[in-house]
């Protein structure tokens, strides 16, 4: 503000400028604290891309937002679908052990309208400014108010149409949360729920994996104690599995037949196998003949062959 003074003894005037202070501080502390919420995020990010346990994951999240930003404590719920409970999952900061004497819900009970629960429920960020006036608070106010924790803001952890759980971060004064920050520790629950989506997708594809091949494991072991040849193809005419018999019949090792066509390993048959192969695919059901083969000593063999297409779980 400028304000243009009188004439001080016929010397001329004077020209003082004043300014908020305090507001100018004000503003100051609120772009270093928004600063500070915003490296926790990053750091989290950074964790995300690095843990693959999920249980770590969550408890170095907790501990980054105490660390980093300075919350009084940080929790994340998991919510029970049957009992309507929320567990405890990780949690970090000053009088954690304040958790274990609460009970918190997400239904429509006295318990479940706090901010985790309501987040849980409505699948919203949810902030309670002042613990000590809001009544949505009132189950847990005297033991809350004890740990120093004076606002509260949940966010739910959601990604695609599942909910994962709830972030709870605890301040340590009234109105600690405005909009930026909310929306900040927003993008954080979400990312949370993005990294706990994506180990389990690892933890169900390698468990799949394992099946295969196990899977194959078990069908070599049986076709292979078999006297007959046996294989499988995929759509190219490649070999994906032959067992000792077929390898024998030809006098070749099974590395050496894998991963190769007709074409690479009994190319003198190659045409005549590669259009009943397509035949099969083409009727989509399998196909009875009786048919001659060349064996290693170029004698000629007369097998009863069924050939069968594979279809994929998309009927493909």
């Amino acid at each position: 503000v400028a304000l243009r003074g009188a004439n001080i003894g016929g010397q001329g005037r004077v020209l003082a400028v004043v300014r908020d202070i305090a507001a100018r501080r004000q503003a100051e502390r609120q772009i270093q604290h928004l600063n500070e919420v915003l490296r926790a995020v990053r750091q989290v990010d950074e964790l995300i891309v690095q843990e693959r346990n999920p249980q770590r994951l969550l408890a170095e999240a907790c501990n980054i937002l105490v660390r980093t930003r300075g919350y009084r404590f940080v929790w994340i719920g998991r919510p029970e679908p049957e009992s309507k409970r929320v567990v405890p999952a990780a949690r970090a900061g000053a009088r954690a052990d304040r958790l274990d004497h609460v009970t918190v819900t997400w239904d429509e009970s006295e318990t479940g309208r706090g901010p985790v629960g309501t987040a849980l429920r409505t699948r919203r960020t949810c902030v309670c400014q002042n613990i000590s006036t809001d009544p949505a608070f009132a189950p847990w106010r005297e033991t809350v108010q004890a740990g120093g924790y004076a606002s509260v803001a949940a966010a739910p952890m959601i990604y695609g149409d599942r909910l994962f759980g709830a972030v709870a971060i605890y301040g340590d004064s009234p109105g600690a949360f405005n909009d930026e920050e909310l929306g900040l520790l927003s993008e954080l629950a979400g990312n949370l729920a993005f990294a706990l989506q994506s180990i389990e997708h690892e933890k169900e594809r390698a468990s799949a994996e394992r099946a295969l091949a196990e899977n194959r494991r078990l069908l070599k072991a049986i076709l292979d104690n078999v006297p007959d040849p046996a294989w499988q193809k995929d759509i190219q005419g490649r070999f994906l599995f032959c067992n000792e018999p077929l390898a024998q019949l030809y006098g070749r090792r099974e590395e050496d037949i894998l991963g190769k066509t007709v074409f690479e390993t009994i190319p003198a048959e190659a045409e005549r196998l590669t259009r009943e192969d397509q035949e099969v695919i083409a009727a989509g059901k399998p196909v009875h003949v009786e048919k001659p083969l060349v064996d290693a000593r170029g004698q000629k063999r007369w097998f009863d062959t069924i050939k069968s297409p594979v279809f994929n779980e998309r009927g493909k």
